[in-house]
């Protein structure tokens, strides 16, 4: 009876185009969408509460590879079954009547394009999307992460690796496939973390889309089926993002609304909704910037300016020497800085309503935009030193004077260390290319400064396969003389890779260690030669 239902709801749809069909009725399910990365435990203790011991099903045809996702939402306690739907089977009666059996659906993540090819044809609902789509009118949660994410909204960006904001701001089309349309917006995942801003704005403009949904990792958003207000669950952040009025240059002015967790978007307006928080006074009209995209460097921007410490610094960063990006914040008449409780208890301003604008620069532009403050390199920011790597992923913030056990160079000590057989390295992270910019000389060991983060054993096995790797290339590179002077670099002293990895080499037990804060911004800025070289590691 059930089949027959679904058909009859198949043959209805399939006379209307995809987005018509979609509109007809408001959905009564919750959606549960997830930024991708490792889930936050405010999320799926909120998925767990929707399901309860409902069946789960976890559609896995976006993952290539065998999903263990099922696997990890049963140890949760959730009654969880694996799906695996094709082009080939998205019709098939047997595989129709298994999802109509379910009570959830959990889209895994992995590759956008997966999910269209096997859930529409023809720019319309298959027999399997049509049972979900009816599913949820009858009030089934619809989740997703990553891809599964991005695959709710009306159209999916395709990939979400990190170098796509690069390529799409300097040319390479964004590639866009056709989304389910449970929320009629556009949905990024891995925001911040991946750097996808810059391709998000790129797409806005060039797709004319008028806003969207860009979700960070370990962060999700909670569509209630009851039309109250979206809800951010998780730990780091989302941004809302308007394309700006069609006279505007392009890439400028896009308004963006960041939210952190328990704070709302309104569904009529999809416009932030932080009556809940607790706004602060704000004079601060200031701009900060950044070159090429570093990560988590929007929110650090805006946490500086409501802080009210943007204007102490601007802030440089180098990928392609030839084809670098400037990102620039400004604060709105609209903007306010809100104060929003964190799970540990502790505040957290954060502010909404910004102004986000991107300049595509030239090489000669370049030299202008890394000039900065004369007096930065020099500039005591009062930061504590960390003892060993720093934990905070946030690479671009201001550093320390100084390290344990490390010795701070300017260019004068680092040219006289060059002199005495010092090994210069470069310690900035890998580029698409697998090139950056360096001093001649010098080594890249691009992953060395990785960030030295303590979530779970995870985080643990990677941090140990740091070191392990970097011991095997310091021994390469002195011969096993722990004795052998080593300056690591990076791009300024607002860099922290240069630091971590200093701080590693000093733990590995090398005696004689520079960290060259200034990095190339005071190497340039006094006039030496740099060259694109390959990296290491």
């Amino acid at each position: 009876m059930r089949i027959k239902y679904f058909l009859l709801i198949f043959s209805l749809l399939s006379l209307t185009p995809l987005g018509v069909a979609k509109a007809a009725s408001l959905p009564t399910g919750d959606l549960i969408i997830e930024g991708g990365g490792p889930s936050s435990q405010q999320a799926l203790q909120r998925i767990k509460a929707i399901m309860g011991a409902k069946r789960l099903c976890v559609i896995t045809t976006a993952n290539p590879d065998p999903s263990q996702l099922a696997e990890g939402f049963a140890k949760l306690g959730l009654n969880a079954q694996p799906i695996k739907i094709t082009a080939a089977n998205a019709s098939a009666p047997a595989r129709v009547a298994e999802l109509s059996a379910c009570e959830g659906f959990y889209f895994d993540g992995g590759l956008p394009r997966l999910l269209t090819d096997a859930f529409i044809v023809k720019g319309r609902d298959s027999l399997a999307l049509a049972t979900i789509r009816a599913r949820f009118q009858e009030g089934a949660m619809v989740a997703g992460s990553s891809a599964g994410a991005m695959i709710l909204g009306d159209q999916s960006l395709c990939t979400c690796s990190p170098e796509t904001s690069f390529k799409v701001l300097h040319g390479t089309p964004p590639e866009i496939v056709q989304g389910f349309g449970f929320v009629h917006l556009i949905i990024d995942a891995h925001a911040f973390m991946r750097n996808l801003y810059g391709r998000e704005l790129m797409a806005m403009q060039l797709q004319g889309w008028p806003k969207l949904l860009a979700i960070d990792e370990s962060t999700a958003v909670e569509v209630p089926g009851d039309g109250s207000n979206w809800r951010v669950l998780g730990d780091s952040a989302v941004a809302l993002i308007k394309h700006p009025p069609k006279s505007a240059k392009p890439l400028r002015d896009y308004e963006v609304s960041l939210l952190r967790r328990d704070d709302g978007i309104d569904p009529a307006s999809i416009e932030a909704a932080t009556t809940n928080r607790k706004a602060d006074r704000h004079d601060h009209q200031g701009i900060s910037e950044i070159l090429h995209l570093p990560a988590q460097g929007l929110l650090q921007m805006a946490a500086l300016i409501s802080a009210e410490q943007a204007e102490s610094y601007g802030w440089d960063w180098f990928w392609d020497p030839a084809a670098p990006v400037r990102l620039r914040l400004a604060l709105t008449d609209e903007s306010q800085a809100f104060e929003n409780q964190t799970e540990k208890g502790a505040a957290n301003d954060l502010l909404t309503h910004l102004r986000f604008s991107v300049q595509i620069l030239t090489r000669a532009e370049l030299g202008l935009a890394i000039e900065g403050r004369d007096d930065r390199i020099a500039s005591d920011w009062a930061v504590p030193p960390s003892d060993g790597p720093r934990t905070s992923c946030i690479y671009l913030a201001m550093t320390p004077m100084a390290g344990p056990g490390v010795t701070t160079a300017d260019r004068h000590a680092v040219l006289s260390a060059i002199q005495s057989g010092a090994r210069l390295i470069n310690a900035l992270p890998s580029q698409p290319d697998g090139k950056a910019m360096a001093i001649p000389g010098s080594v890249r060991l691009g992953s060395a400064g990785a960030c030295d983060a303590t979530q779970g054993e995870i985080r643990r096995e990677i941090r140990g396969e740091v070191m392990d790797r970097l011991a095997v290339h310091l021994r390469e590179i002195t011969h096993a003389n722990f004795d052998q002077p080593l300056i690591f670099y990076c791009a300024n002293e607002l860099c922290w890779h240069s630091y971590n990895a200093a701080q590693r080499a000093r733990l590995l037990g090398y005696r004689r260690v520079y960290w060259y804060r200034g990095g190339l911004r005071d190497w340039l800025a006094q006039g030496g030669a740099v060259e694109n070289i390959a990296d290491s590691w």
